[in-house]
């Protein structure tokens, strides 16, 4: 695939977190002394935003709740190449995240930034997140979609997006 591709997926990806408009920006961090694969972090990053909406939302709702219901994520890893083709040095997920809709429990940022931090940590315990509130999400989301402009990036096939369900 060219470039004009990615450009233009990028473009896509912006103009959809204009109209989701998500309320935080999240950096993830592993700090991991070996190369990480891309599926463990996917599997790092799905059982962290389940963790947060089974918070947010109490377990017994959560269960039950369809993907309108769930957290708006879009997640892009970023990292250096390692020898290992499936695996990244010092990876991280730049993150923008919109929480559900209707929460049973309602945090301010400053707790809510506390709860991601805390449960990143439970993750991944090598790792931490650094959590931002978002008040322009075009600008954040040209900073969080970066490694998908460049053609050459080994993440290209690997971001994670969750529009209403997955």
């Amino acid at each position: 695939m060219n470039s004009e591709y990615y450009s233009s997926l990028k473009i896509h990806l912006c103009r959809l977190a204009e109209l989701i408009q998500p309320t935080h920006f999240l950096t993830l961090r592993f700090h991991n002394r070996q190369p990480f694969t891309l599926s463990k972090g996917r599997r790092a990053l799905r059982k962290f935003i389940a963790q947060v909406d089974a918070r947010l939302m109490g377990r017994r709702r959560y269960s039950e709740l369809s993907g309108l219901d769930q957290s708006f994520f879009l997640a892009i890893p970023e990292g250096e190449v390692s020898s290992r083709s499936d695996a990244l040095c010092r990876l991280h997920y730049n993150l923008l995240l919109l929480p559900p809709p209707d929460p049973q429990l309602r945090l301010d940022h400053r707790q809510f930034a506390t709860m991601l931090r805390s449960f990143w940590a439970e993750v991944v315990p090598s790792g931490d997140a650094g959590t931002e509130a978002i008040h322009d999400a075009s600008e954040l989301c040209s900073y969080v979609s970066k490694a998908i402009a460049d053609s050459t990036s080994p993440v290209l096939n690997h971001y994670e997006l969750r529009l209403m369900s997955d």
